[in-house]
Parts: structure tokens; C-alpha cells; sequence
């Protein structure tokens, strides 16, 4: 019986199937979909020395300020002694928070480092490239391992107060003004809400802001202590909550006695 089927040609179809990997990505991100974290390599060899990503293998979507740290194992594969130079690579704006010294390592040893950078809180959502370059200093040979991180969209709130402590009889109020900043890279709508003592009431105005990334605007909050409250120290909690990210800021009033 003969079989029949359909041959591919491969001198086509790789390019081909790369063509469409890369437009699939950049659909998702015009769409607004967010698409995982995607590693090019995990190991680089390049001539006598070995290069491996440890931890993480792969990362989710970060948000800007977002903190991100790898673990690297490097390895000189070579039958002779040898000195490295290492260093990051990250893209313009992002903050590289490693610093190294030359690295000496015998045949056959191997040694690990970490690498950590910041993301910007203005960076845009987007797939940005993490490098780890490596230089021997006795012949020159150089290693580079890549990373490929995904930012998302986020609106990420912040709050600041003019009045670090302030101070109230019992029986009255006090008005404070509290700035709200959007210090995410996506526009978002904050909800403000607060936690006190008993008996407390706290009015916010507005209970609702919103901002563009990198912009901020104030709310009054008033503040009015119950007659008969004792002196001391009474502890607030105001929270701003969008898309997921919530920022608290904590007051420390004081209940002082009246005139």
C-alpha cells in the first residue's frame, strides 16, 4: 500500500513561522492583551565559557516600579584560568542596580551573581530587553544572555500630606489636603477610602479622582473627633485603590487638650 501525504519545505516554512510569532505579538500588544514573560535563551555558550539563567525561568507581566531580580550562574568551560568582567545591559531610563567586580575562575569552576533592575514609573507597556554581558580579560571572548520583559499598563497611586502630625481638641475638626499621584504608566480611577477609631468620622472630597499616568490633584479630608475622646494619639488610614494596586498612607493624629 502506498502512502501518500504532504511534504513540507522547511526552507520556507521557518521563516515563515517566525513571520507569524512576531505578528501575533505585536497584535497582542495593539489589542491591549498582555503576553507572558518570554525568554530567548536560559544558557549561552560561547567558546570556553557557560552563561546559565538560574531563577526565575520565566516572569509575568511587571508593572512600572516594579523590582526584578535573576540569578546567573557563570562557568568557564575552558582548560585554563580565566577573569570575567560582567556586566548588565537594560534599556534607556531603566535603572541597573548591580555592580560587579571582576570574577576569577579556574577550569572547570563555575560561580553565581544576581542582577536586579527597576523598572521606570513612566515606561511604557511594551516587551523590553535584559542583557548580561560577559568579557574574559585575558583573550577577549564575550558571552551575552537575553532577556525579553513584558510592562504592563498600570495606574499606580501614591499619596503625600501636608500635615505630618496634626493636632485636635475633642469636640472639633481639622481639614488636611492630601495629594494623589498617578505614578503608573496607564490612566486610572482611584477610589479613596480611609480607616479610623471608633467613633471618628472622616469626610474625603472627592471619593473618586482620575488621572493620567504622571499627574496628580488633591482631596480634603476632614477630620472630626468625637466630644469626650482622651488625649493621645489616635492612628488614620487612607487608601487609593486602582486595577488591582492599592497605596496607603497612615496619619497619626493627636488629641490635645482645649484652650
Amino acid at each position: 500500500m502506498r502512502e501518500t501525504g504532504m511534504r513540507v519545505n522547511w526552507h520556507w516554512a521557518l521563516p515563515i513561522f517566525v513571520l507569524l510569532i512576531v505578528a501575533g505579538l505585536f497584535v497582542a500588544l495593539r489589542s491591549g492583551k498582555e503576553p507572558p514573560a518570554r525568554l530567548l535563551a536560559s544558557q549561552e555558550t560561547h567558546g570556553e565559557l557557560t552563561l546559565t539563567l538560574i531563577t526565575p525561568k520565566e516572569m509575568g507581566p511587571h508593572a512600572p516600579e516594579d523590582l526584578l531580580s535573576y540569578a546567573f550562574e557563570l562557568k568557564n568551560s575552558s582548560d585554563r584560568p580565566h577573569t570575567y568582567e560582567i556586566a548588565p545591559e537594560s534599556p534607556e531610563g531603566w535603572r541597573a542596580l548591580s555592580q560587579y567586580r571582576p570574577v576569577a575562575l579556574q577550569p572547570g569552576e563555575a560561580q553565581k551573581f544576581f542582577a536586579s533592575w527597576l523598572i521606570p514609573p513612566w515606561m511604557p507597556a511594551g516587551i523590553y530587553p535584559l542583557a548580561i554581558s560577559i568579557r574574559s580579560e585575558e583573550d577577549r571572548q564575550t558571552g551575552r544572555l537575553v532577556l525579553q520583559v513584558p510592562v504592563r499598563a498600570t495606574p499606580r497611586p501614591r499619596m503625600l500630606v501636608e500635615k505630618d502630625r496634626p493636632q485636635v481638641v475633642a469636640g472639633s475638626s481639622e481639614a488636611l489636603n492630601i495629594t494623589v499621584e498617578n505614578r503608573g504608566n496607564a490612566p486610572g480611577s482611584f477610589e479613596m477610602t480611609v480607616e479610623a477609631p471608633p467613633g471618628w468620622q472622616i469626610v474625603l472630597s472627592p471619593k473618586t479622582l482620575t488621572l493620567e499616568p504622571q499627574r496628580q490633584a488633591s482631596i480634603d479630608a476632614k477630620i472630626y473627633v468625637p466630644q469626650g475622646a482622651a488625649w493621645g494619639s489616635y492612628s488614620l488610614t487612607v487608601k487609593a485603590r486602582s486595577s488591582g494596586f492599592e497605596n496607603e498612607l497612615s496619619l497619626t493624629v493627636s488629641v490635645v487638650p482645649g484652650p
